[in-house]
């Protein structure tokens, strides 16, 4: 499938999408291109190191929550502490 990856931000906000990744540099491009963007999307920041500092999980404010984004930090987190995400993570470096 192709697409803009300009376009994200609006495909996210229209529910077409329900994440999408995106450089921290491009995701923060395209989100302070319009102002509308930046009240409506969350970042989600999963970097720990340098080396990490590459991806990012962008919601849509109207159908994530908070509590849900909270949620999936701590998924996060306790998959680091077990080991298991730097397993995952292994396979595709």
């Amino acid at each position: 499938m192709l697409y803009d990856k300009a376009r994200l931000p609006q495909m996210l906000l229209a529910g077409r999408i329900d994440a999408f990744l995106e450089s921290q540099t491009g995701g923060n491009v395209r989100i302070n291109e319009n102002p509308a963007y930046k009240a409506q999307i969350i970042e989600h920041s999963i970097i720990t190191t340098l080396e990490e500092a590459k991806t990012h999980l962008m919601f849509s404010r109207k159908t994530i929550t908070t509590d849900q984004v909270e949620k999936i930090d701590a998924t996060i987190q306790k998959l680091r502490s077990t080991g298991q995400y730097q397993v995952f993570f292994a396979k595709y470096r």
